[in-house]
């Protein structure tokens, strides 16, 4: 089920920015999605490292405070039988380096920021495509070519090859929690390329980071709520 909270998350966030693109001007838009990546960042930064990447880092004390974190334990008294068990569980399987989980529904999920953020930012694409190619296009440049609005529309694809890589790598090397951060930094740029760029070239970049993001949200999200989710 929490697979499916991303795919919905992504999928409002598509339609969210479908909405704003034909209810708000082309430079509004991303002005008001700047928003969404900082208030991720914001809220990220009061959320613990994941128990699991915390064992791997053998770091066992803060590893035991996530899971309390995690789990709704207050305290040390409060911890029960099945949290003990289950913490022991997860050191030894920290040490084999497998992900044990199922996935569970929770409440934390549906505050998916930057899944939405992501969402919006491919969905961005759509009502204003059309506006770039017309007589009316809002660069300064005067309006995109056939040739151009391709790669407006691919160069997402060829950021989130770069994405995985780097972002893949990142987890494994800093931790989930930092990685997701640092996942919200493309999408500011993307946003930032849009509201104050007039040529098609900081559009091609912003694409690219767009798709940096994406890489990051599609790899980095699963594998952060597989790791605090409840085993069942």
């Amino acid at each position: 089920m929490l697979g499916s909270v991303l795919v919905i998350s992504l999928n409002v966030g598509i339609l969210l920015g479908f909405v704003l693109g034909n209810s708000l001007s082309y430079f509004t838009v991303p002005i008001v999605m700047l928003v969404a990546p900082i208030l991720f960042v914001v809220s990220t930064c009061f959320l613990p490292e994941t128990p699991y990447c915390l064992l791997k880092q053998n770091r066992i004390e803060k590893a035991e405070l996530s899971l309390m974190f995690y789990r709704g334990v207050d305290g040390h008294f409060q911890k029960t039988d099945d949290f003990r068990k289950e913490f022991e569980q997860l050191k030894k399987l920290s040490l084999v380096a497998k992900d044990p989980f199922e996935h569970k529904l929770n409440w934390r999920d549906f505050f998916n920021i930057i899944s939405l953020a992501q969402g919006t930012a491919i969905g961005w694409l759509s009502p204003f495509l059309p506006l770039l190619v017309s007589a009316n296009a809002p660069l300064e440049a005067g309006p995109v070519t056939d040739i151009q609005a391709t790669w407006i529309a691919s160069l997402l694809c060829v950021g989130a090859i770069f994405g995985t890589v780097i972002f893949g790598w990142s987890a494994d090397k800093f931790g989930r929690k930092f990685s997701l951060c640092m996942a919200a930094i493309p999408l500011l740029g993307f946003w930032a390329c849009v509201a104050f760029g007039g040529y098609v070239e900081l559009l091609y970049l912003g694409r690219v980071l767009a798709g940096l993001g994406a890489a990051g949200v599609f790899l980095l999200v699963p594998l952060y709520i597989t790791e605090i989710a409840e085993d069942r």
